[in-house]
């Protein structure tokens, strides 16, 4: 098993679910998200997946901890401790058609 490095986007705004979007590392910028860090995990073919992965979840939950729903540098009770509307996906960016 080889470790892998995601890209962890938020989907920002202010309120309703919270929704993680996990990239390759070489993903620099969403539209609509904002970058928050990166994590590094143990194996590229993880049986869980994303979205159901509590290894996933402790990931994310400490660094929305530090942070607010703009993304932005925060902490209680600016913060985002509330994770019971979260979800985590996997992004893949849309391929443009060869011309």
């Amino acid at each position: 098993m080889a470790e892998v490095v995601y890209s962890v986007f938020l989907v920002t705004g202010p309120s309703g679910n919270l929704e993680v979007l996990l990239a390759d590392e070489a993903v620099e910028a969403i539209d609509g998200a904002v970058k928050i860090g990166d994590v590094a995990h143990p194996s590229d073919e993880d049986p869980e997946g994303f979205s159901d992965n509590y290894v996933f979840y402790q990931y994310i939950r400490q660094m929305l901890y530090h942070l607010n729903r703009e993304g932005e540098s925060a902490f209680w009770p600016d913060n985002i401790t509330d994770l019971s509307r979260l979800s985590i996906k996997y992004y893949e960016p849309e391929s443009t058609p060869e011309p």
